[in-house]
């Protein structure tokens, strides 16, 4: 998460949609390191995250992505 590109290109996908995007998620394959920047993130750029674990996923988005 330290690099900002996946979120930047969350971004850019959405600007360029001819379509409105009601939430853009931003998926990691690991929990990260630093769990106050999935805060941080979310905060600055509107953006929900998720994350894979050894059981299935989690992150404060994970109610959401899941569609309830």
């Amino acid at each position: 998460m330290q690099e900002g590109a996946p979120v930047a290109r969350l971004l850019e996908a959405e600007w360029a949609s001819a379509e409105e995007i009601g939430r853009l998620f931003l998926v990691l394959p690991k929990e990260p390191q630093d769990l106050w920047t999935v805060d941080v993130i979310k905060r600055l750029f509107d953006v929900s995250i998720i994350w894979r674990t050894e059981t299935g996923w989690a992150g404060p988005s994970l109610e959401a992505s899941l569609g309830r």
